[in-house]
């Protein structure tokens, strides 16, 4: 794997400010789903391909391709095909309830079937996420026909097997609601962020949690895993970090106070986060 370069470093001190401009335009986002993030690396070219014989597929039925594509995935400068394959029940319905991978090494006669899980209208991204010049694999499975919420599998190969990457682990969000209609948040390593909710003060004294902005329920906030997963590359080196966004609730679970926004590069075998933000939910 490549080491980073000065350049990536004077790079990474622009962040913040690329992120924070990026974030004001989100600020429009519905407190419903979580908000959009930076455009992606061009999506996949489809390509011709077809369903491979093998042991795992040969007995399905209404298989389709979802998306192809040829690249170099292996870094021998010829290109291989790469193709997201699903199988549904109902031809009406946006779920697949089989997904698969198929990695073909056209020269060598090689093929790989990887299942994934189901998803609605999944597809996937191809760009180097490792920095080692050659393209990998992010997949997106989203949770519904109508959520923004998805699940991600992170793929590259070795040795002509397709294995998979770990994706960046979800960051921790302490918190909780303080008096006068504000919420504490404190994110691992970070600065505590303060968030005036004063904006929400008729919802939260109806379901008795202030008074007069006095707190009465002392209530933790609590964040699950990423919502999105987002491929980028900001300092247009060829190799994609990846943003990641996660929800905060309060109150309750449809309360969502605020998105932590994060962004991470792949260094020495991990992902290692290089910057985290923290953007009010917009009511």
């Amino acid at each position: 794997m490549k080491q980073r370069t000065k350049s990536k470093w004077i790079a990474v001190v622009c962040i913040s400010a690329v992120l924070c401009t990026l974030c004001l335009g989100m600020l429009r986002a519905s407190a419903a789903a979580p908000p959009a993030v930076a455009d992606a690396p061009e999506q996949s070219v489809t390509v011709p391909m077809e369903i491979p014989d093998h042991p795992q597929l040969n007995a399905l039925r209404n298989l389709q391709w979802l998306q192809t594509d040829a690249r170099d995935i292996t870094g021998d400068r010829e290109q291989e095909q790469i193709g997201l394959l699903g199988g549904k029940d109902d031809p009406n319905s946006d779920h697949y309830q089989l997904v698969y991978l198929i990695y073909k090494d056209v020269k060598h006669q090689k093929t790989s079937v990887t299942f994934i899980q189901g998803g609605y209208r999944p597809s996937m991204v191809v760009c180097d996420l490792n920095g080692d010049q050659v393209s990998d694999v992010l997949v997106k499975l989203p949770k519904g026909s109508d959520t923004a919420k998805a699940n991600y599998r992170l793929y590259t190969v070795k040795n002509q097997e397709v294995v998979p990457m770990p994706a960046p682990s979800p960051i921790e969000i302490v918190g909780q609601l303080e008096n006068d209609y504000t919420v504490t948040l404190k994110a691992k390593g970070q600065e505590t962020y303060t968030v005036n909710m004063k904006d929400r003060k008729e919802k939260y004294d109806a379901a008795g949690y202030y008074k007069n902005g006095k707190l009465l329920r002392p209530t933790k906030v609590s964040n699950a895993s990423f919502d999105v997963i987002q491929p980028v590359d900001f300092d247009k080196n060829g190799t994609t970090d990846l943003q990641g966004v996660q929800k905060v609730t309060g109150a309750s679970a449809d309360d969502v106070i605020a998105y932590v926004h994060s962004l991470w590069t792949w260094e020495e075998g991990k992902w290692r986060q290089l910057h985290v933000y923290v953007q009010k939910a917009v009511k």
